[in-house]
């Protein structure tokens, strides 16, 4: 029978999923203020609203499929515990290795977006950086908690 750490790691996913489509709603609706009103920084639009949409995609088809995966590891674990757990720990360990290769594309959108907002001379470039900056952070920070999380159920189910 499944425990507590699973639906907790799974309530986690659904939240964050729909955190992900506030995230992408709010940087689409600056993207569309900055088309109409953003002055010399309305390039950020660009790098805003990009990632806006993969933010909105990513957590509705998160939020979308979660109730159905607890549903169906609900059953497995009823049927064959064993069996369940070996194949979610062999699922969590791409996940948790994805989260190493995701910080880096992350980290490497901050630098990259700091750089053209300091080395920079024309407002353009001032602004896809400052917008590469802002949803990299902003994705960095949502990606650590989402690899502490999937942490805690990693070790939930090494544990048993």
């Amino acid at each position: 029978m499944p425990s507590d750490a699973l639906h907790q790691y799974f309530a986690g996913e659904r939240s964050a999923g729909m955190l992900l489509v506030g995230l992408g709603v709010a940087a689409l609706a600056f993207a569309w203020w900055l088309r109409s009103d953003g002055g010399p920084f309305r390039a950020m639009l660009y790098p805003l609203a990009i990632v806006g949409l993969l933010q909105l995609a990513i957590g509705v088809g998160l939020a979308g499929r979660t109730g159905s995966q607890v549903t169906r590891l609900e059953r497995h674990f009823a049927s064959d515990a064993a069996s369940a757990r070996a194949g979610e720990r062999g699922r969590m360990a791409g996940v948790q290795r994805n989260f190493v290769i995701i910080k880096v594309v992350e980290t490497v959108l901050v630098v990259a977006g700091l750089a053209m907002v300091m080395l920079g001379r024309r407002d353009a470039i001032v602004a896809v950086g400052m917008g590469l900056a802002i949803q990299g952070a902003v994705m960095l920070a949502f990606d650590v908690f989402a690899e502490g999380r999937g942490a805690l159920y990693d070790a939930w189910l090494r544990a048993s």
